[in-house]
């Protein structure tokens, strides 16, 4: 047998063996009480995190410019917010092995 038919050999062997398709099971979702965002920020809170609240998007944008928090020179940020910047990107996150380096995350309520 050659290298060619070798290798077609081992592959029909795995492709034989592979298990067939099942649908994964559907799964509840079930609700939890009270105010979403009241909930966010009572756990962000509990994990000495800090939740504050602007008048403006523009207001919240100029005070995050002047947090030594938000220095992407010196901190890992990761933001989901329009017009702030972070220095952590989706495609680093889609290892979530590299969120423990996220120092500072903007986000919108």
């Amino acid at each position: 047998m050659d290298q060619q038919e070798t290798k077609n050999s081992i592959l029909a062997r795995i492709r034989a063996g592979k298990p067939s398709f099942h649908p994964l099971p559907e799964v509840p979702c079930y609700g939890y009480p009270g105010d979403p965002v009241a909930n966010f920020v009572n756990k962000l809170l509990e994990f000495d995190g800090r939740a504050i609240k602007f008048k403006t998007r523009q207001d919240a944008i100029e005070w995050l410019g002047k947090q030594p928090e938000t220095d992407s020179g010196k901190k890992v940020i990761y933001s989901s917010a329009d017009g702030v910047d972070g220095n952590i990107t989706e495609d680093e996150l889609s290892d979530l092995h590299n969120a423990h380096r996220i120092e500072t995350c903007v986000t919108d309520s």
